[in-house]
């Protein structure tokens, strides 16, 4: 079988991997990250999506500067950064915060993961496009 006949596959196959390596990933950083106190703030998943969010940037910028192949981008982007980030997670943490009657801690989960997610994408985005300016002068 060549797996040049079936693109599409190979697509599928690229997005598996990279999201197989991401979930461990995420699965990891649940593990050290529950070595901390975090008062009940699922810190967690919180870094995991910033660290998703930090990758993505990162990879963002590489694909504008050097247009890496749509290959890397299902691998990367799609898979690894999918795998790790947890939006399904988060949602279903902050549904068990508000249950739990924990609303302030809730809201400052929600607050705290989008402002830092946004942040890591955008520093990453911005130091990634400043260290290949700096490579190329």
């Amino acid at each position: 079988m060549n797996l040049t006949q079936f693109p599409h596959l190979i697509n599928v196959l690229l997005v598996f991997c990279g999201g197989g390596t991401g979930a461990v990933l995420r699965y990891a950083t649940e593990l050290l990250m529950a070595r901390y106190p975090a008062w009940g703030f699922p810190l967690g998943t919180w870094t995991a999506n910033v660290l998703a969010s930090f990758v993505a940037g990162i990879l963002i910028a590489l694909i504008e500067i050097n247009g890496i192949s749509n290959s890397a981008k299902l691998l990367l982007l799609t898979g690894l950064c999918g795998g790790l980030s947890t939006f399904s997670s988060f949602t279903v943490e902050i549904f068990n915060l508000f249950r739990k009657g924990e609303n302030s801690l809730a809201i400052l989960y929600i607050f705290l993961s989008l402002i830092f997610t946004l942040l890591a994408l955008f520093f990453s985005y911005w130091l990634t496009r400043q260290l290949f300016q700096i490579q190329n002068n």
